[in-house]
């Protein structure tokens, strides 16, 4: 049975099960980080710093530190296409940490505001509506 887990409050073991997922949809494998992880099959830590800045060059994130707030927020612009053409968009995310922010960016811009973990993964963290 599967839980909705809000990006906004996503933590731990539930965001780096969504960040792999993420990256696995969009590669269809977990792509392999050199220094990251020793092989692709490994699930990777949201809070490895090479993770973390393997994800800021690969999405080419902009980070800013949130005026009277220690949260650290990340923006990334990505493209969508469609028989229309093509548009730009972004993304944001905070988080308490750059690892966290950065990965909840990625995971928001992958797979939406709101994310089906399994249920021995979802937190009781901040169940709020992302608006």
């Amino acid at each position: 049975m599967n839980a909705k887990d809000v990006i906004k409050g996503i933590e731990g073991k539930a965001l780096d099960w969504a960040l792999n997922y993420a990256l696995m949809l969009e590669n269809g494998f977990v792509p392999e980080i050199a220094g990251a992880a020793g092989a692709p099959s490994e699930l990777y830590s949201h809070t490895d710093p090479a993770v973390c800045l393997w994800l800021i060059k690969e999405y080419r994130a902009s980070i800013d530190q949130v005026e009277h707030d220690p949260k650290v927020q990340v923006t990334i612009w990505y493209e969508i296409t469609d028989s229309d053409g093509s548009d730009f968009d972004a993304v944001s995310a905070l988080g308490d940490t750059l690892e966290q922010a950065v990965a909840r960016c990625v995971v928001q811009m992958r797979l939406g505001d709101e994310v089906d973990v399994p249920e021995e993964l979802a937190g009781d963290a901040a169940r709020e509506v992302v608006k």
